[in-house]
């Protein structure tokens, strides 16, 4: 009789232990104390702030003093590794294969180097970027310089900051006489980076599709063995709206035309009702707004530092926290995601 009741409660138990509380943003001598939440601020290289994220958490896990990877640089190396004229748009798991392959350039003299561009400019380094994606859109449509200057400022008027001076950069451009993101950040990146290309420690990033109820069960698997954060695409509509699912099938990994791809870490676990939920590192920067007002969140106060687990967007808004990461139900990370990418 023990016996049975034992075999009837281990399927509960085999999940209930997978589903063990874990956080590693507020792990002690975490390194995400040295890795910002990063803003893409509307650049299309969600992929490579995932994959920048990924490497240095291993590098600072394994002694490294500070962060080392730039987004830029992984978006770079993944664009030139195809011969994309674009940035936008690419793979976590290709991008970090392109790195490994070839070199990285540390992430303070990439920061620069784009620095002095986004001060001529008036804006961040993303915003930077985005302007440049609109600019090469435009120029592969135009082909004259000019016009394809204008395009891009006119198709950046429902973001561009009121203060930016993207006319200041016409010069620059021209004197580098390349009209597309990926040689205009070549040339702008490698005179000083070939001076200090260092080779990374081998990574192999592993992808896993998502096809079968196994899929989430193998996050929270490697989130204990490895004590590592994992990558997963998925669909972002369900933050605005939460009960979206973008999987047309649980056996394929076909999704619904509508879904806004995207890609984030998943960095925790816990328990809460009886239903395991993942903790999702996004690249949205960590203000309260629309996209996390729905969840309960991991915040942190801005000036004690303490972090508050399960805060609220009712409770927190007023300016005192920073948005870590936010909690989401397993079932609604398996009913929206494609793939995901761990570091073996």
């Amino acid at each position: 009789m023990k016996l049975f009741i034992f075999l009837a409660l281990l399927p509960t138990l085999v999940f209930a232990n997978s589903c063990d509380y874990k956080n590693l943003i507020t792990a002690s001598d975490s390194p995400f104390d040295k890795i910002p939440v990063y803003d893409q601020d509307g650049a299309n290289i969600c992929y490579a702030f995932t994959a920048a994220q990924l490497l240095d958490y291993e590098l600072i896990k394994d002694g490294l003093s500070s962060r080392s990877i730039h987004p830029a640089w992984v978006a770079l190396k993944d664009a030139a590794n195809i011969n994309k004229s674009e940035i936008s748009f690419g793979s976590s798991r290709r991008a970090i294969e392109a790195l490994m392959n070839d070199s990285n350039c540390h992430y303070d003299l990439v920061a620069k180097q784009l620095g002095v561009w986004a001060y001529k400019a008036n804006v961040k380094e993303a915003e930077l970027l985005r302007f440049l994606e609109n600019f090469t859109n435009q120029y592969k449509k135009t082909g004259s310089f000019q016009v394809a200057f204008q395009n891009g400022l006119k198709t950046t008027a429902d973001w561009c900051p009121p203060h930016a001076t993207f006319k200041n950069l016409i010069p620059e451009l021209e004197n580098l006489a390349v009209f597309a993101t990926t040689p205009i950040l070549t040339k702008l990146l490698m005179p000083k980076c070939e001076e200090f290309k260092t080779k990374l420690p081998l990574r192999k990033p592993h992808m896993v599709n998502n096809e079968g109820p196994n899929f989430s069960k193998n996050i929270l698997k490697h989130l204990d063995q490895k004590n590592s954060p994992v990558e997963v695409s998925y669909c972002a509509n369900f933050w605005q709206e939460p009960s979206y699912q973008g999987r047309l099938s649980s056996s394929t990994l076909d999704l619904k035309s509508d879904c806004f791809m995207h890609s984030s870490l998943v960095v925790g676990k816990r328990m809460m009702n009886n239903s395991c939920q993942v903790l999702i590192r996004n690249t949205w920067g960590n203000g309260w707004n629309k996209t996390n007002e729905k969840w309960n969140c991991v915040c942190k106060h801005k000036s004690t530092g303490k972090f508050e687990d399960n805060c609220s967007y009712s409770t927190h808004n007023n300016g005192q926290y920073s948005v870590e990461a936010c909690w989401v139900g397993e079932d609604l990370l398996n009913n929206n995601s494609h793939s995901s990418v761990i570091l073996k």
